[in-house]
């Protein structure tokens, strides 16, 4: 989807969004690399409980980031003034 807008503040205020869903995406495969590695080549066994939160947050992300494709679409008047999770 295209966005138009020759607003800067409203380009700022959608990098930033897309830098803080890296940030968060980042914080969480970060922690699921090392237990896949730990697995693979340290013979450790994985946390079942702390994969399936890991996996959990990914999926709150991925629905947020998909909340917020589907606002775009709602409102092309400011599109990045919904909820993102990152003021």
């Amino acid at each position: 989807m295209a966005l138009s807008s020759s607003d800067d503040g409203t380009y700022t205020r959608l990098e930033k969004t897309i830098a803080g869903w890296t940030a968060r995406r980042d914080a969480i495969a970060e922690p699921m690399k090392g237990l896949l590695e730990g697995a693979a080549f340290g013979g450790q066994t994985i946390d079942e409980s702390q994969a399936n939160d890991l996996i959990d947050q990914g999926w709150d992300l991925l629905d947020l980031v998909h909340d917020f494709t589907r606002s775009l679409s709602r409102s092309k008047s400011d599109p990045v003034s919904s909820d993102t999770g990152f003021d």
